[in-house]
């Protein structure tokens, strides 16, 4: 599940905050970016600062991750102990490092801190359940990291109201973990495929500002849902270009080609005060997009 912070550009509007998500994927909760004001968010929204795992920052542009610093101060304030990750760009260790010196900070909780590659596709993390990887992306700053987010293969799982009553304990066991039962003789009793099911695993990306980018397409492939930031209309596309970022048709073009399920689109320009249009023409490109409000919760 996908969880909307904030959707704005560098300016950020009522209800349209600078960009911040967290998605839950696996046994984790992933916050992806960490714009002004994220904390306040979290709180409205109900995501809990215990139980996020991590902090993924795409670059070193303010409107992305400037609330990492309240973020931070709001996990102390609330009695977190459990150790926390952030994997950001490695410039943005010596920033955390003189925000802690100058206001003397100490925390009750560890943190973690990773340097994210700064031109590779790279798998830079890796548990039992996801693994999470790097897309490169063009933008001003360098690096400027999108983030490719895959669900492992997951347990089986017995089909709703699929089993007969007073099934014995044992073969219950077997059915779950994928197994035919036969009886003594060796006769099929029960067909696992009948009872069982395995939960699609979600395969994410999230493409936080860049220029529009067909060399992304094949990394993007069989994607579930695609985040792609879409700054501009497409009769902006001069400053689209100028800034590094992309247009409306632009970030449908790279879902068609493609081929993903869903395709969000956020990081909206202040100069749009109603996303609608903006919608509208991703739309006519690839018709299944939404937009990226704030407080929205998106599955797949």
């Amino acid at each position: 599940m996908l969880t909307i912070l904030g959707s704005s550009a560098a300016l950020p509007l009522y209800k349209r905050h600078n960009a911040s998500q967290v998605l839950q994927a696996g046994k984790r909760m992933i916050m992806i970016d960490c714009g002004d004001g994220t904390q306040h968010q979290c709180t409205r929204y109900g995501v809990s600062l215990h139980k996020l795992d991590m902090l993924l920052i795409s670059h070193l542009h303010g409107d992305h991750f400037f609330g990492i610093f309240a973020l931070l101060n709001n996990m102390q304030m609330v009695g977190r102990t459990q150790k926390f990750y952030i994997f950001a760009p490695p410039d943005l260790a010596d920033l955390l490092r003189l925000q802690f010196k100058v206001t003397d900070s100490v925390f009750r909780f560890e943190i973690v801190f990773k340097g994210l590659p700064t031109d590779s596709i790279d798998v830079f993390f890796e548990d039992d359940s996801i693994t999470i990887a790097t897309l490169p992306l063009n933008h001003r700053i360098k690096p400027c990291n999108g983030f490719l987010v895959r669900e492992k293969v997951k347990p089986t799982k017995i089909k709703p109201h699929s089993l007969p009553p007073d099934l014995a304990g044992a073969v219950y066991i077997s059915l779950k973990n994928g197994q035919d039962v036969y009886d003594e003789a060796g006769k099929l009793l029960y067909r696992a495929e009948d009872y069982t099911f395995v939960p699609p695993s979600m395969l994410y990306a999230y493409c936080s500002d860049t220029a529009y980018t067909p060399s992304l397409v094949p990394l993007l492939a069989g994607v579930d849902m695609l985040y792609h930031e879409a700054t501009f209309m497409q009769e902006d596309l001069t400053r689209a270009i100028e800034t590094y970022h992309s247009t409306t048709e632009q970030a449908g073009q790279i879902a068609l080609d493609a081929g993903v399920g869903k395709l969000l689109i956020g990081h909206i320009s202040a100069k749009y005060p109603d996303y609608e249009p903006l919608l509208q023409e991703t739309r006519k490109i690839f018709p299944n997009t939404e937009f990226a409000v704030e407080g929205e919760r998106f599955v797949w």
